[in-house]
């Protein structure tokens, strides 16, 4: 579901862990062997899912992180997408109103 909303199949999977874990949050050692992928690809989903707002890092140690889905992350899901359907709705708008190159009678050119 979440890949067919736009999240990419990587990160999904991570939420997916994160979201389902019986303990609060899981580390990116427990990721890895939990989903069988690398460090690399746990290390990327986690930025990208922090960048949305989704997840947050808990310091543990000196060393160790656990990752923690946010308490509101559906009305937080929600609003990312309703603000990618707002900007490519305010891009469709602004393509309407761009002039018909001189001869054609469609504003875009091929």
């Amino acid at each position: 579901m979440m890949v067919q909303t736009g999240l990419p199949p990587m990160m999904a999977k991570v939420l997916v862990y994160l979201f389902t874990s019986d303990t609060e949050g899981l580390t990116a050692a427990e990721l890895i062997q939990r989903l069988r992928v690398s460090p690399a690809s746990i290390s990327k989903a986690v930025g990208y899912l922090e960048r949305l707002g989704l997840i947050r890092r808990e310091r543990e140690g000196r060393r160790r992180e656990r990752y923690i889905v946010l308490d509101d992350i559906w009305y937080r899901t929600w609003s990312v997408s309703a603000r990618s359907i707002q900007l490519g709705a305010g891009t469709a708008q602004d393509g309407v109103s761009v002039p018909a190159p001189p001869g054609s009678t469609s504003p875009i050119s091929a």
